[in-house]
């Protein structure tokens, strides 16, 4: 699945696949709905 992938990428900027960030050890970055819409990373352990 490589031009999903980048079709993924493209328009899902802000949120990344969580099969790519779940599995391994990154920066976990998703937008969370609090009333703003504020941009939260956390690093995957």
């Amino acid at each position: 699945a490589g031009p999903e992938e980048e079709q993924s990428s493209k328009e899902d900027l802000p949120l990344p696949d969580p099969k790519e960030a779940v599995p391994f050890r990154r920066e976990i970055c998703f937008f969370e709905r609090g009333g703003e819409a504020t941009v939260v990373c956390r690093v995957g352990n």
